[in-house]
């Protein structure tokens, strides 16, 4: 027996306005208040790290770099703490 689809299908590649509006919900379904919640604590908190990381290295107020410098160190801690380093 053939099989067929379309390449939307397979590709996953659609845009919701060819989808079926059951499966667009993304105005449909409120943001829940914790997890709203979460998700500023979570943003002020690397907010934070970036600021205090770029004031640590003498880079005050470049965020970028602070975020680069303190994901770099991250990775080196972890890495050290599993022995690859």
């Amino acid at each position: 027996m053939a099989r067929t689809s379309t390449a939307s299908t397979v590709t996953g590649s659609s845009t919701p306005s060819q989808q079926s509006p059951s499966r667009c919900t993304t105005t449909e379904t409120p943001v829940r208040r914790p997890a709203l919640n979460r998700l500023r604590e979570i943003m002020r908190d690397i907010h934070a790290r970036c600021h205090d990381t770029a004031e640590e290295y003498g880079v005050t107020g470049e965020y970028i770099a602070g975020a680069s410098i303190a994901g770099f160190r991250q990775v080196a801690e972890a890495m050290l703490a599993h022995g690859l380093i």
